[in-house]
């Protein structure tokens, strides 16, 4: 988490800077005081509303008048678990992560999942049509037991190489694949265990 650049090689020149914003200040910084977070969750199922209640197309024009603000966005992606399909209070579950790796048995239902998440960020842009730079807080909290990802308690959803494989994939798929060129990776910074590594994170929030 040392690099001074984007991890994607192609980030525009509007992300660069926010890595730049959010590198450069201290703690508590009016530079990144100014923070408007979202969750997307339920963008994965194209459900009409986020799990808050929010309907998506409300969201995204909160996003654009935040950014316009001059806020910091900030996304999390709290998903239903894609081999249970369990939400808030049941999305952790043994082999969760295992199932959407390559050669799993909902990876392609994942993979579609990633499709929605894209398409929903892709949309995000600002007076002038360029992409509203943003923060993804990918896989949250991941060494606790709440969620689909977590590697942590006494039935974890993943191993920790699991959950590492997990955030390159995903990674890889969104800049790569997808063509997202406007997203900062960010991961948990009390986290413990399955660090991605240095070439996969942006920023530790």
């Amino acid at each position: 988490m040392a690099a001074t650049t984007p991890i994607d090689a192609h980030a525009t020149a509007e992300t660069r800077a926010l890595l730049d914003r959010l590198r450069a200040a201290a703690p508590g910084d009016a530079a990144v005081s100014d923070v408007a977070a979202f969750d997307v969750g339920g963008i994965e199922v194209l459900a009409g509303h986020s799990l808050d209640g929010v309907p998506f197309p409300v969201m995204s024009r909160e996003i654009r008048t935040a950014h316009a603000a001059g806020a910091v966005i900030t996304l999390s992606w709290s998903s239903v678990n894609p081999l249970t399909n369990g939400g808030h209070g049941h999305n952790a579950a043994p082999l969760s992560v295992a199932s959407v790796l390559r050669g799993g048995e909902c990876h392609e239902k994942y993979v579609r999942w990633l499709d929605h998440l894209a398409m929903f960020i892709e949309q995000l842009a600002d007076a002038a049509g360029r992409p509203i730079p943003l923060v993804l807080r990918l896989f949250h909290e991941h060494s606790g037991d709440a969620f689909w990802w977590s590697i942590g308690g006494e039935h974890p959803s993943a191993t920790a190489d699991e959950y590492i494989a997990l955030w390159r994939f995903t990674v890889e798929y969104l800049s790569g694949v997808a063509g997202l060129h406007n997203v900062l990776y960010a991961i948990s910074a009390d986290a413990h265990g399955g660090y991605p590594g240095d070439d996969y994170v942006d920023l530790a929030l």
